[in-house]
Order: structure tokens, then sequence, then C-alpha cells
């Protein structure tokens, strides 16, 4: 079992938890349920993309203004770009082209900063 980080902050009403390690994220509506989201999204993204080294990235924050979409509407635009469904697991979708890949929430609302990689 590997340990990695968890950064969370809130936005609006829900949390969002990212792993800088594998570059994962995902959110919920408590702290709990974010960190639960984020071992389940990172533990699927490993399945399907095994770490090839480990490192700690270096952390800083910026600001970016965007709109919100639905997790069903990110797996549309991903489709368009030439990506495809892998597979699912809970509210978690894998997308893949070729040897890159995400790991998506289907969730109502996409907070700012949920999907990486």
């Amino acid at each position: 079992m590997n340990t990695f980080t968890a950064v969370i902050h809130k936005e609006e009403n829900l949390y969002v938890a990212e792993c800088p390690e594998v570059g994962t994220a995902s959110q919920g509506e408590t702290i709990e349920e974010a960190v639960n989201n984020l071992r389940e999204a990172t533990g699927l993204y490993l399945e399907e993309f095994p770490m090839k080294s480990a490192y700690r990235p270096i952390m800083t924050t910026f600001e970016v203004s965007a709109h919100r979409i639905s997790g069903d509407k990110a797996i549309k635009a991903f489709k368009k770009l030439g990506f495809y469904e892998a597979r699912q697991k809970g509210s978690h979708v894998v997308m893949r082209r070729k040897n890159k890949g995400c790991v998506i929430p289907r969730h109502k609302q996409l907070a700012v900063g949920t999907l990486r990689r």
C-alpha cells in the first residue's frame, strides 16, 4: 500500500481533493467524501497507468476564471478529442487515448480544478 498526499480546498459547497504525486483529483460534499472519492479515483488511475517513479512536486497556487460543467459534459468533450471510456468504477470514469488518460468523476457539477492529467 502506498501513501499519497491529499491537498484539499473548498469551492462554494464542494471540497476538491487533489493528489499531486499522481495528478488525480476528485470532489465531495464533505472533506471525508472528497478524500474517499480521491482514493477511489487514484486507485483506478494507478490500475490503468502505473507510476514509473515517485516524486514530490513543487506546489503553488493561482486562480483562473472558468465556468462549471457536469462530468457527463466533460466526458463528451473528451470523446470529441479522441478519448474513449475505458471503464468505470463507482462514479469515476477512466478516459483513454493511446497512452494518455484521466479519471473523470461523473458528478452533476465539476468544481474548477477537478480534472487533472
